[in-house]
């Protein structure tokens, strides 16, 4: 008997049998699990309970830009409103002198009339690249709007005005303060409110308009900002050897206005997005000689192009022969792409794209894709905001817009409805949900529903992934519920693994 001992305990030792725990730290493994998901329940309905301490129409929301994404979101809070909703105070800043946003043409390049980089990257004759089908909006038809069907591809001035009459039906021009600019977005944790700084621009006569321009700057606190200034405004401009000595026009995209002025010119236009292809073909249109389409990576790929549009590797350098005896050669240069080709170009549009640019925001709130090295290329998921709408790090921060898609009136409108209700919507991941400020604001207060499903869940879960991990050093590998539930032949299994 003596000597069987040692061969027992070796063949359980082969099949993996580990002496079972006594109940008693099963039962405290379970307890402490429980208490500290407890803890963090009470935590939680905490912040909950001290956020409904403020009733809606007392919290202030500041919405940056009257653009179609500011629009949107303005227009869904007096959808609710006048649904008999209290709502929050809405104030929006807009830059300009009139709401659109992108869609608000000027004339003007480089600054405005009060000294401001000019917003819209609109020209004059562009016409909508995606069909109306996909742009309409839910509960404001462009059937309503017009009166009869139009085509699907509308010009410029047709999409302002339909967006422009949404806007009127919602009765949102008197929450707009025009000709202001926000100058910073700073989080004050002492009063837990956004300070924003703004200064609004009163200009004299139109025939001297800064002669007599006035300027106000003050500061304003809100328990919110929604930002939706867009990201179409500041130029991507990458650098191509001999730029600087060019006898021609070089101009971003961001700065066209009208194709025709390069009738009769060879012009190379860099880049193979939405903006290339619809500048080529506008100044084709408009009566240019020739246009070379420039590509990084691969061509658009028509086989439909004209004869004198033509699509060609990357630009490499541009060399011009004005002042060393060619006589020739009156304006632009000589351009050589990757390949080795060269051609003449008279003018190169860089159709290079654009880059998320908020300086306005403080540097803890400032949304900035291209510093992430996991953020995609495509800016389609942004991974500094959750749902694509809050700024995880102060979740009290929102943007609607800043997106690139395909449905953006339609995008606009959703993220506006995800903000609603603000403060924020539950649920919330349990992070950011253990994380907010204990005098965060809520519309209602928290349900017993809700407050018991949130108490279950951390309840189940810490219990399970406490008991499992406390229990796996004294214990089979397999927990006694599972063995319970198998079947008997697979619990014969189990037992001796």
């Amino acid at each position: 008997m003596l000597g069987a001992a040692p061969c027992w305990n070796s063949l359980r030792r082969a099949v993996g049998y580990r002496p079972r725990m006594s109940g008693y730290p099963r039962v405290a493994a379970s307890l402490a699990a429980a208490a500290a998901a407890a803890a963090l329940a009470a935590v939680a309905w905490r912040r909950l309970r001290r956020a409904a301490k403020k009733p809606p129409e007392q919290l202030r929301v500041c919405v940056l830009g009257a653009g179609p994404a500011g629009l949107a979101t303005l227009s869904a809070f007096r959808k609710l409103e006048k649904a008999g909703t209290r709502i929050p105070q809405l104030v929006c800043y807009e830059k300009q002198s009139d709401w659109g946003g992108m869609w608000n043409f000027s004339w003007r390049t480089g600054v405005d009339e009060k000294g401001q980089a000019v917003h819209s990257s609109m020209y004059k004759y562009l016409w909508s690249n995606a069909p109306k089908e996909c742009l309409e909006l839910a509960d404001y038809s462009f059937d309503e709007h017009f009166g009869r069907p139009i085509g699907s591809y509308p010009p410029r001035p047709v999409l302002r005005d339909y967006f422009d009459g949404r806007a009127t039906k919602a009765d949102v021009r008197q929450l707009i303060q025009f000709d202001t600019n926000v100058d910073g977005v700073e989080w004050d944790e002492a009063t837990q409110t956004f300070a924003v700084t703004t200064t609004s621009t009163t200009l004299g006569s139109a025939a001297n308009p800064r002669a007599e321009m006035r300027t106000q700057t003050r500061v304003e606190h809100f328990d919110y900002v929604v930002c939706a200034t867009g990201h179409y405004s500041t130029p991507n401009s990458p650098h191509f050897d001999g730029l600087e000595d060019f006898h021609g026009r070089v101009m971003h995209a961001h700065e066209l206005k009208d194709a025709t002025e390069f009738k009769g010119q060879h012009v190379l236009i860099i880049g193979t997005s939405y903006s290339a292809e619809d500048i080529a073909s506008q100044v084709w249109k408009y009566g240019a000689a020739s246009v070379a389409i420039s590509h990084r990576t691969k061509p658009i790929g028509w086989t439909s192009w004209p004869d004198n549009i033509v699509e060609v590797p990357l630009l490499q350098k541009v060399r011009c022969s004005i002042g060393a005896g060619c006589a020739q050669q009156q304006r632009g240069g000589t351009a050589t792409f990757a390949d080795g080709s060269t051609r003449h170009v008279d003018a190169i549009i860089l159709c290079t794209g654009y880059v998320h640019h908020f300086p306005f925001l403080g540097a803890g709130l400032r949304l900035n894709p291209h510093a992430d090295p996991l953020q995609p290329s495509n800016k389609i998921w942004l991974r500094s905001l959750y749902r694509g709408v809050f700024w995880i790090d102060n979740p009290r921060l929102l943007h609607v817009g800043p997106h690139t898609g395909f449905f953006t009136f339609s995008l606009f409108d959703a993220q506006a409805w995800l903000a609603l209700p603000l403060p924020l919507p539950l649920p919330l991941p349990l992070p950011l949900l253990l994380t907010l400020p204990l005098t965060q604001t809520q519309t209602q207060t928290p349900t017993l529903t809700q407050t018991l499903t949130l108490t279950l869940t951390l309840t189940l879960t810490l219990t399970l992934t406490l008991t499992l991990t406390l229990t796996r050093r004294g214990s089979r590998v397999t927990p006694s519920w599972a063995r319970t539930w198998c079947r008997p032949r697979q619990r014969c299994a189990l037992t001796t693994r």
